[in-house]
């Protein structure tokens, strides 16, 4: 374990060492996230289209980002920006909420303890019925909807395999 733990932390400094490296000889890169970080604070936070050439810049240096679901208008607005996009704690979160980052990934993880109390409903039945009727989508709410569903769901029931496509870890720690 602790041979492991030795290489563990030995890869990491290797990787962040190559990574400044990369990056701190990289001026273009340097330019974009002065470019972004200026931008980024001019716009109230916000990242508007003509900051999207640097964020796309900035990823070469930056290409984890972190956010919630509720914060992405700081994040461009760009089908398949990221090649990963994990959404943690996805009983929380209905599809909504998750589908402006959903829009910007080429890949989508979603995790989540099923077991876990669902969050309330913000609308109820009837609204949501009302509501797919006049947009019509009626067919989609069972599916995709907000009442009794969450993000993890959704996720889960859109998958080819459906539950033979979802992974499950039950190691307890």
């Amino acid at each position: 374990e602790k041979l492991d733990a030795q290489l563990e932390r030995g890869t990491f400094e290797t990787v962040r060492e190559q990574w400044l490296e990369r990056v701190t000889h990289d001026s273009e890169v340097l330019r974009s996230l002065d470019a972004l970080r200026d931008h980024y604070s001019r716009n109230g936070e916000r990242i508007e289209e003509d900051g999207y050439a640097d964020f796309e810049r900035a990823l070469k240096a930056q290409p984890i980002w972190i956010t919630d679901a509720m914060s992405t208008q700081s994040i461009p607005m760009q089908p398949g920006l990221f090649d990963i996009v994990v959404i943690d704690d996805a009983t929380r979160w209905t599809l909504t909420d998750v589908l402006p980052l959903i829009f910007r990934a080429k890949r989508l993880v979603t995790i989540a303890d099923p077991e876990r109390s669902p969050k309330p409903d913000r609308l109820s039945v009837e609204t949501e019925r009302t509501l797919a009727a006049r947009f019509g989508v009626e067919e989609w709410i069972e599916l995709l909807g907000h009442v009794g569903n969450d993000a993890y769901k959704a996720t889960m029931n859109t998958l080819p395999g459906r539950q033979a496509d979802v992974i499950r870890d039950r190691k307890s720690t």
